[in-house]
């Protein structure tokens, strides 16, 4: 990400097209991502990667639609 006064760029380093998104796959994600962060017995970083994986899982799906 760069700022200046004038323009504003963010280079992705990664990036899917809407169309190839499997969405049946990030719905699968999704769910799974649920499911583990309902269990207690998480550390702080499964629980980070838990919710990152949701967010990614979610985002696919509301590109995809």
């Amino acid at each position: 990400l760069s700022v200046t006064k004038e323009v504003t760029r963010l280079i992705a380093t990664t990036f899917e097209w809407a169309e190839d998104i499997d969405v049946l796959r990030a719905e699968k994600a999704k769910e799974e991502a649920e499911k583990r962060l309902k269990d207690s017995k998480m550390s702080a970083l499964d629980i980070q990667v838990a919710e990152y994986k949701l967010k990614r899982a979610l985002t696919r799906l509301d590109v995809s639609r």
